[in-house]
């Protein structure tokens, strides 16, 4: 176990640091500190599927270096993180992740996990 996973994995969420949806230039410079909420995605949901990304390579290098304790850890830890990351993040009735934003949609389309 790593410090990140000791310090701040909750329930198989990431709760470490926070991130915005700031790479795409805003309509007008009033939009550059909006409140508006499809405008940043949780730094939580963010940081939970690039840390589910981060033990896929893990697991890749176990296996290169043949260690299949630590193979089959990471392949564990990830599985129960996307539980989680589905359980918490993704609505149902209405179909998307999050708060419906973009960032909030497109990464777990790029992990495999959209239903």
């Amino acid at each position: 176990m790593n410090i990140y996973e000791r310090k701040y994995l909750e329930n198989h969420i990431l709760t470490k640091d926070k991130y915005g949806d700031w790479c795409v230039p805003p309509e007008s410079l009033e939009l550059i500190k909006s409140k508006d909420s499809l405008r940043t995605t949780d730094g939580a949901l963010i940081a939970t599927a690039y840390y589910y990304r981060l033990l896929q390579h893990m697991k890749e290098f176990a296996a290169l270096a043949g260690s299949d304790e630590d193979e089959a850890a990471y392949q564990e830890l990830g599985e129960k993180i996307k539980v989680a990351f589905n359980e918490k993040f993704f609505n149902k009735q209405k179909n998307f992740y999050g708060n419906n934003s973009v960032t909030a949609n497109i990464l777990p389309c790029i992990l495999g996990w959209r239903r």
